[in-house]
């Protein structure tokens, strides 16, 4: 990717996870990188929790996207009755609801900007999505995160692209071959 031009661009905003305050800084970020004269649009590269962070920007701002990498990506503030990443349940419990502003299980599950209930904004704005699934991951369930955010993006005639790694856990991330990641962003990027 770099011998084709693309900048690699990182900003942890991991304290916040995403919310509306971390969009502030991602909006910062953002327009630092447009003050260097990068492309109006990027590719999300979005692995894990990212998954969370990439399409909750996207949603917020649809047409700095141009196309959306997403592995074994968290998609749901809370799943099956527990908050995302199980360890310290009660504690990441309360420090999603503390970062989301609401109070409760339903209300963390339901919350519209969860990536899992927003694919509307992204179909809408026509940006692709290739999605690498891995079948045995326990610690991002695919059952709670990626399979309802595929079910729900195609509702909304989003255009999803799905690569089933089913005897993979949430690691390794990525392909052995790469190209079709990069055939994938080279085709979609403008």
């Amino acid at each position: 990717m770099v011998k084709a031009g693309f900048h690699h661009v990182y900003i942890d905003i991991h304290a916040t996870r995403m919310n509306d305050e971390g969009i502030k800084v991602a909006k910062k970020f953002y327009d630092l990188l447009q003050s260097l004269q990068l492309n109006k649009k990027g590719a999300l590269i979005c692995l894990s929790i990212g998954g969370l962070y990439g399409l909750r920007w996207a949603a917020e701002y649809p047409d700095t996207v141009s196309c959306i990498y997403l592995d074994a990506p968290v998609t749901a503030l809370a799943t099956k009755g527990q908050v995302v990443m199980p360890k310290g349940k009660e504690y990441v419990r309360a420090y999603y609801e503390k970062c989301y502003g609401v109070k409760g299980y339903e209300a963390l599950l339901n919350h519209p900007k969860a990536p899992n209930n927003s694919c509307g904004i992204l179909a809408n704005a026509k940006i692709p999505v290739y999605l690498i699934r891995h079948g045995q991951d326990q610690t991002v369930p695919c059952a709670g995160h990626c399979d309802i955010f595929v079910e729900n993006f195609r509702k909304v005639d989003g255009e999803i692209t799905i690569k089933k790694q089913d005897y993979y856990g949430h690691h390794p991330h990525g392909l052995d071959d790469p190209k079709p990641l990069v055939d994938f962003i080279l085709q979609n990027q403008n």
